[in-house]
């Protein structure tokens, strides 16, 4: 789903010149654009939050979501995961040419991989989505063959690592739940730690988080789409996405990361586009499973535009690629 939107996006920005909007119009017209989209989409339930700088200037709720409403964001959750992994980057615990041979020795010996590759990826190769790996337990069918009340996020890591690399690692981008699974493991190996706990920690008590949690139902997902927040919250949270508020010490420029397609990187744990004098990150976030007790069916979104605006929305809904690509190129235009 992922390289099937980065494509639609990028068609987009090839031939379509963004739109100017004065500042003090911006607010609301992200708000109706997003209101309009989710009407046209027939969703029900939708939420939406704007910031500029750190203030939050517009808010908006549908059906039975506000923007304080605490919803999972999904694969949003590997951008958590990349700030967390950063941030022991930053405090020297862990560095991103870190090979899985000595961070996970342990966990590789009760579960050693089919491919002898895998002890040489690194931390970097695992946040990019360029460790080779491309075959996922966490997607379709497969999903559907564990309990998440009776199985682990290592468990299912290990189905992932029981086969061949498809892919030569870090020759090229190919996304995959697992990369992230890895990096939970990772996290809790050098911290001592739950994932959940250090990530509470870390990144989002920094920021005045303080209700954000791993879905209990799904901590399976951990690290790669199993944190469920309001729209508030996750946007406190992308201020580490924002250079000027120096949460991080260390920048785009400094991260790993790889070309996905026509100028896109992927780096940790989100997207990212530079064209002068815009800096922009996001990543879209969609959970469809049939639980034994409930169906999920729910997205998000986050964009940050260089040091200023950035919004994150909600919505209870499974939007197809198409449109998912038109909510973000719109929300773009509106801003560029």
């Amino acid at each position: 789903m992922l390289k099937r939107l980065l494509a639609a996006v990028a068609l987009v920005w090839s031939i379509a010149p963004a739109s100017q909007v004065q500042a003090s119009t911006l607010p609301a017209r992200l708000i109706a654009d997003f209101s309009g989209w989710a009407v046209a989409q027939h969703i029900a339930d939708a939420s939406m939050v704007v910031y500029d700088g750190d203030k939050v200037v517009a808010r908006f709720g549908k059906g039975h979501r506000t923007s304080e409403t605490r919803v999972p964001v999904g694969s949003l959750s590997k951008a958590i995961t990349g700030a967390c992994v950063t941030r022991l980057v930053e405090s020297g615990k862990l560095s991103y040419t870190a090979k899985l041979r000595t961070l996970l020795a342990t966990y590789l010996k009760s579960h050693p991989p089919r491919d002898k590759r895998v002890y040489d990826l690194t931390v970097a190769q695992l946040l990019t989505h360029a460790s080779g790996l491309t075959y996922d337990p966490s997607q379709g069918n497969a999903f559907g063959n564990f309990d998440p009340t009776k199985e682990n996020l290592p468990a299912q890591l290990a189905i992932a690592l029981s086969k061949p690399l498809g892919q030569t690692p870090g020759a090229s981008f190919n996304y995959n739940n697992m990369n992230y699974a890895a990096l939970s493991l990772i996290i809790e190996t050098v911290t001592h730690q739950p994932y959940e706990a250090v990530c509470k920690r870390l990144v989002l008590r920094p920021v005045g988080i303080k209700t954000a949690r791993l879905m209990p139902k799904l901590k399976i997902m951990s690290g790669y789409g199993s944190w469920e927040m309001s729209a508030t919250d996750y946007g406190r949270f992308t201020a580490y996405f924002r250079p000027a508020s120096r949460l991080l010490r260390t920048h785009l420029k400094d991260w790993p990361k790889i070309e996905t397609s026509n100028g896109i990187v992927y780096s940790i744990g989100a997207l990212a586009y530079e064209e002068a004098p815009w800096q922009i990150f996001w990543h879209f976030g969609q959970i469809d499973l049939s639980l034994a007790d409930s169906e999920v069916h729910t997205g998000a979104v986050f964009i940050n535009w260089s040091n200023r605006y950035r919004v994150v929305a909600t919505y209870r809904a499974s939007p197809s690629d198409s449109a998912l690509a038109e909510l973000f190129n719109t929300l773009d235009g509106d801003v560029r």
